[in-house]
């Protein structure tokens, strides 16, 4: 369960080295189906955690949409990037390098009840 101020690690990808970064407390709706499908549907709206930088800068790059957050305690999955806003302004809200990802136990629970398969994450060391 992902908490607020709670520290995450973001291993290296293509686009970064190894980022540390936080949980700020905002839960924010998304609409994924906005950009999926041709009729977008409110029937897939969900709740994402807003992760910053520790000292606000950006923790996520084009390219690193599915990429995985650790929890930097026990090296649990903590949650997936599903996408991020760079310095944009949008409905006169000016958003700053936040990334939104979605909980390890939200995908447990949609695998679960889309596929009838119980998983878990691990991470090798």
């Amino acid at each position: 369960m992902l908490t607020n101020d709670q520290i995450l690690c973001k291993p290296p990808t293509r686009s970064s080295n190894e980022l540390l970064a936080k949980v700020n407390g905002v839960l924010m709706d998304t609409n994924v189906s906005s950009a999926l499908l041709k009729t977008p549907s409110s029937e897939y709206i969900t709740q994402e955690w807003v992760v910053v930088g520790e000292q606000r800068e950006q923790v996520s790059w084009a390219g690193d949409s599915g990429g995985l957050f650790l929890d930097e305690d026990n090296n649990r999955v903590a949650g997936m990037i599903i996408g991020g806003v760079t310095n944009k302004e949008m409905f006169d809200i000016r958003y700053d390098n936040i990334t939104l990802i979605t909980p390890a136990q939200k995908l447990v629970e949609w695998i679960k009840d889309d596929f009838g398969m119980e998983i878990s994450f691990c991470v090798g060391g």
